[in-house]
């Protein structure tokens, strides 16, 4: 069946219009990876907005906000033909907390895991970086580290809730085994700027501040994506991405692009806590070294972001349905579905096959002429210019 978004019950306007953008320049001269991102080339990057709560600030408890803690997390990009390279900064207690009670700050940078591809966030202050290149949502990458550069590398063949396995070295060091994966070329680095490792800040409110630098391979984070994905970035190319810091045996995560996606049950969108939401994550634009652009540049590429939006509404209400029900539906009136003017002139359609088990989303800008299709596990496909 096919509904028109004009037909859907008319719900507030979702929390956000873009997720974050960042533009990284090109660079075209090597440069060593050693954790100092004071070095020169690092000035022709601009620092990212500062993090906030997974779910965002405005529908974050408070205690759980950065600022709550007098915390502070930033990113920069840069890239040439072969590397991402990621610069970033974690701050405890640079900025005044808005907490009086010692006990409950964010204080300390942990450290105890030495051994590689041991799960960081359990125990340890942990950097997350995050890359879906090809915006399909299956066989994106993940890094985590901490303060003394210990790594975790996996893959995600889909999200955890589609049925996805964790793909690592962590999981088997046999590389004929399916679940095997590695990599092999990427540069990490951690450099303690300020205060201690392991220490007692909340005692006096010592500041502590760690940084991370990144080399991540283009042939590393391609790796398994699109066959026409499955290739060094060019100059106008983006790919989906995010950065997570997880403090408190993963209680608190602070994330560049908050996680907001459609819920059925309450009817509106809400932040979720679970990175492991591609579809939500922010966008790196990859522009040359004199390339001088903007955000409202980088909008007019993204004419199918409220697309994606729109149809991934359209896969949790099915989910829900059939966490209710047992079976997906194609009866789009049974289902809970937003609309409002971010969607108007759309056209979707649902195809459910499989008795019931399986469907494809086929959502239409009918004025961009730009499609999207959803299928029943995550797989995003895409027709038209706009590749999002």
């Amino acid at each position: 069946m096919k509904l028109n978004s004009s037909q859907a019950t008319t719900t507030p306007n979702p929390p956000f219009s873009l997720p974050p953008i960042y533009l990284a320049h090109k660079v075209t001269e090597p440069f060593d990876i050693d954790g100092n991102i004071d070095k020169p080339i690092w000035d022709l990057a601009e620092w990212s907005s500062d993090f906030q709560d997974i779910r965002g600030n405005i529908n974050a408890p408070k205690d759980y906000i950065p600022s709550y803690h007098g915390a502070r997390t930033r990113v920069k990009i840069l890239w040439d033909e072969e590397n991402l390279y990621i610069a970033a900064m974690l701050e405890y207690l640079t900025l005044e907390p808005e907490c009086d009670d010692d006990e409950k700050l964010v204080t300390d940078i942990l450290a105890s895991y030495t051994e590689r591809n041991s799960p960081i966030y359990h125990e340890d202050s942990d950097f997350e970086v995050f890359i879906d290149a090809d915006s399909s949502c299956h066989y994106y990458k993940e890094l985590e580290m901490n303060a003394i550069n210990t790594v975790w590398n996996l893959m995600l063949d889909k999200p955890y809730m589609d049925g996805g396995s964790e793909h690592s070295a962590r999981i088997t060091t046999d590389p004929n085994d399916p679940l095997y994966y590695e990599v092999f070329r990427q540069k990490t680095a951690a450099k303690l700027v300020k205060g201690q490792i392991n220490g007692k800040s909340a005692v006096d409110r010592t500041p502590n501040i760690w940084t991370v630098e990144v080399a991540l391979p283009h042939e590393e984070s391609t790796k398994f994506n699109l066959p026409s994905r499955r290739r060094a970035p060019k100059v106008g190319d983006f790919w989906k991405i995010n950065f997570s810091r997880v403090e408190n045996q993963g209680d608190i995560n602070w994330t560049w692009a908050p996680q907001f996606d459609w819920d059925p049950v309450t009817k509106s969108f809400n932040g979720i806590v679970n990175m492991h939401a591609p579809e939500c994550w922010g966008y790196v634009f990859f522009l040359d070294e004199k390339t001088k652009s903007n955000v409202q540049s980088m909008e007019e590429a993204l004419l199918s972001w409220d697309l994606l939006v729109h149809a991934m509404s359209y896969y949790y209400a099915l989910h829900y349905f059939k966490s209710v029900n047992g079976v997906y539906t194609d009866d789009l009136s049974l289902l809970s579905l937003p609309t409002n003017d971010l969607f108007v002139g759309h056209e979707v359609h649902v195809v459910v096959a499989d008795a019931g088990s399986a469907f494809v989303i086929n959502a239409l800008d009918l004025e961009t002429n730009v499609s999207i299709q959803v299928s029943h596990d995550r797989k995003v496909s895409y027709s038209g210019d706009n590749i999002i």
